[in-house]
């Protein structure tokens, strides 16, 4: 699958996970865990609510071959041409 379907799918269920009753961090945190557990993502997410942080996490490695774990401050490629 795409890249670029991935991250539909992870969109799609994220706002699937928000129309449900529990608090908001409570499922965005039970979707990322569930993604990383299924091999679905690896990144940072942060999430922004009226200018103001209200949930990041990292998950998965920035350097596979070193075993070395994504943080805050783990640098990605945006874009390619």
């Amino acid at each position: 699958m795409k890249k670029k379907s991935w991250l539909s799918l992870i969109l799609l269920c994220l706002s699937f996970y928000l129309s449900k009753a529990q608090s908001q961090l409570t499922k965005i945190d039970d979707l990322i865990s569930f993604c990383q557990e299924n091999g679905m993502f690896n990144g940072h997410l942060l999430v922004s609510e009226n200018g103001k942080v209200i949930y990041q996490r990292s998950v998965g490695l920035a350097d596979f071959e070193q075993n070395i774990s994504i943080n805050d401050h783990t640098s990605f490629c945006l874009g390619s041409i």
